[in-house]
């Protein structure tokens, strides 16, 4: 698979290409971001590597670096894949990645925080199995995580400022098969369920077809 990455500085007028990335960058890229010009990662899916495959740049993308990070000791058998770090607008020192840890057939889903600008990335404990995986499982803002069990029978809320462990919302109906999800502070929602839209003004506790305008 061959990769190569394009830089614009018109908002996506025009694309210059920086590189070709396939020697440097392993598997099957997941996204990019950067936190500065010349600061960013390339995260991606498992495709043989013994390391998670998270990549860093320091000079604006012509080269790229493995970003070591640590496994946790129970997922050390299994494989990993990671999706691209996202940094707070008002302190970019402040960020997360979720990784995907697929072990003995299971997957557990890992949120890692850095809280000096991507030099390190601690794995925090608040751990997910058995759920749907990304976009549904998200953090808005870097601070309410939200995700759905694979049964569509549970929505786990979390707050990482709080260091809160995930909580549990049983729904009126199983929300399975879901392709987008949103839930915010003040209990509005919806869900993307087989190609029809579900809303909750109460937290996720009860779901209707939304009222016609």
């Amino acid at each position: 698979m061959e990769k190569s990455l394009y830089r614009s500085d018109d908002q996506g007028r025009t694309w210059t290409r920086v590189g070709d990335l396939t020697d440097d960058i392993g598997g099957y890229p997941t996204g990019i971001s950067f936190r500065k010009g010349k600061e960013g990662w390339i995260a991606a899916m498992y495709h043989g590597q013994d390391y998670v495959p998270l990549y860093r740049t320091q000079d604006g993308g012509h080269t790229w670096a493995v970003q070591q990070v640590e496994v946790p000791e129970d997922l050390q058998k299994g494989y990993a894949n990671v999706y691209p770090p996202v940094f707070d607008q008002e302190n970019d020192h402040h960020g997360l990645f979720i990784a995907e840890f697929v072990q003995d057939g299971e997957k557990t889903y890992v949120l890692y925080e850095t809280r000096d600008a991507g030099e390190t990335w601690t794995p925090l404990l608040y751990r997910l199995k058995g759920v749907q995986g990304i976009p549904v499982l998200h953090f808005d803002n870097l601070i309410m995580g939200r995700a759905i069990s694979q049964d569509g029978k549970t929505i786990y809320t979390m707050d990482t400022y709080n260091r809160e462990d995930w909580k549990e919302i049983k729904p009126d109906i199983p929300l399975q098969n879901v392709s987008q999800f949103l839930l915010r502070m003040d209990g509005f929602g919806w869900v993307l369920q087989n190609g029809n839209v579900m809303v909750t003004n109460d937290g996720g506790k009860t779901w209707n077809v939304p009222l016609p305008q």
